[in-house]
């Protein structure tokens, strides 16, 4: 889901999807997790090619507070002391 007005609905649409699977679609498509991990999956991603990012949180609606002081404080200190 990109954004979802009734969110508490999209969730409900989404109940018959095993949450194994959902956990796999979440990691395969998305960075999820520690932002230690996310580090670990963007240097990942740009050794297999990947140069583009497209930063959104699931609260579409809401200013990505802390998601932004991760990548500050932790995920783009990482990535420079790795290149």
């Amino acid at each position: 889901m990109i954004h979802a007005e009734d969110w508490e609905r999209a969730k409900e649409l989404c109940q018959f999807l095993p949450n194994d699977l959902l956990a796999k679609m979440c990691d395969v498509i998305g960075l999820i997790g520690t932002p230690e991990y996310c580090a670990q999956r963007m240097l990942q991603a740009e050794a297999d090619g990947i140069d583009h990012l497209y930063l959104m949180t699931s609260a579409t609606y809401d200013y990505p507070h802390r998601e932004l002081a991760a990548f500050r404080d932790v995920i783009f200190p990482a990535l420079a002391g790795a290149g």
